[in-house]
């Protein structure tokens, strides 16, 4: 018998076994919502991140923008000034200031933000310096861009079945390879200068003209074409034709490869390419969270103060 005792002394309750299996399911409990609360936290820095990603970059493409209307307005400035000289430029650096709400004694307003900086880098490119090759002849395309007479007859064929949107269509229409292509001197050429090629007029400029294109278009050697270019600028295209040796200016038929109505002695076409940015700035001035975004546009003045935006891309 006092074994028997013993024995029953050790037994557990039947209730105790109930509240360990509980225990071990509330610590469960306990981990599962910490691993959960865990992915939420993170879930939501994401969800932050991505916002402030969306936000800089939408930053990023109006300072682009912005740089794009600034370098316009500067072209426009320039031709009311008579005093534009733009062939290609180096690209050119402009900041914005960027501003954030504060509350003060009369309410919102606006403050300079000194943890923001937004800028676009601009690069303003001549089109009326380039060879349109929805206008030039096949005897120019081929000098101007040293192809075969065949290839220059079928980009000419093609053109007048339907204009090339862009230099890129020669290889989109089958014309050229994409290796033919490359080897090209993509710097040559255009299709912006002249948005009616049934009516172009005034499409290259003389004066800032590729020198292998002048060439191409005066039917010269290229070191006769700088030759006359270095005597410049020019003001009108009869003190041109007598430096160059070849009439421009259609008083003598088929005197250039290129017809007279081509010439001019100003540019009027530029392509625009604007680089916009926005990053925020630490307590050390280091910038990060930086955001890109890129617009090329094309201008075309019909006066200092008229023109048209005739072609705009985006990127980043």
């Amino acid at each position: 018998m006092a074994i028997t005792r013993r024995t029953m002394a050790f037994r557990r309750r039947p209730d105790e076994g109930r509240r360990g299996a509980a225990l071990i399911l509330a610590l469960a409990l306990l981990a599962v919502m910490a691993v959960m609360g865990t992915y939420y936290v993170r879930y939501m820095n994401l969800e932050q991140e991505a916002a402030d990603l969306a936000l800089g970059e939408t930053r990023a493409r109006l300072a682009a923008e912005a740089g794009v209307q600034a370098t316009i307005g500067r072209l426009s400035a320039a031709l009311r000034a008579n005093a534009l000289k733009v062939a290609i430029t180096a690209p050119d650096r402009i900041e914005f200031p960027t501003y954030q709400l504060l509350r003060g004694e009369r309410g919102l307003d606006l403050a300079p933000h000194q943890r923001r900086r937004a800028a676009a880098d601009v690069a303003v490119f001549d089109e009326n310096a380039r060879l349109n090759l929805n206008c030039a002849p096949a005897p120019v395309i081929e000098a101007a861009l040293g192809i075969a007479p065949d290839v220059a007859r079928r980009i000419v064929s093609a053109a007048a079945a339907g204009q090339f949107l862009e230099p890129e269509d020669l290889v989109a229409r089958g014309l050229l390879s994409q290796e033919e292509f490359e080897r090209l001197d993509r710097s040559l050429v255009t299709t912006y200068s002249a948005p009616d090629p049934k009516q172009a007029h005034s499409y290259l400029n003389v004066n800032t003209a590729l020198p292998k294109v002048l060439a191409a278009a005066l039917g010269v050697t290229e070191e006769a074409a700088r030759a006359a270019q270095d005597q410049g600028p020019y003001q009108s295209l009869d003190a041109f034709s007598q430096i160059a040796g070849k009439d421009v200016t259609g008083a003598a038929s088929d005197a250039t490869p290129l017809p007279a109505r081509a010439f001019d002695c100003e540019s009027r076409c530029f392509r625009v390419v604007s680089t916009g940015t926005f990053a925020r700035v630490d307590d050390r001035g280091r910038e990060y969270g930086r955001a890109v975004a890129r617009l090329d546009a094309v201008v075309l003045f019909e006066g200092p103060n008229q023109y048209d935006i005739i072609h705009w891309s985006s990127g980043s």
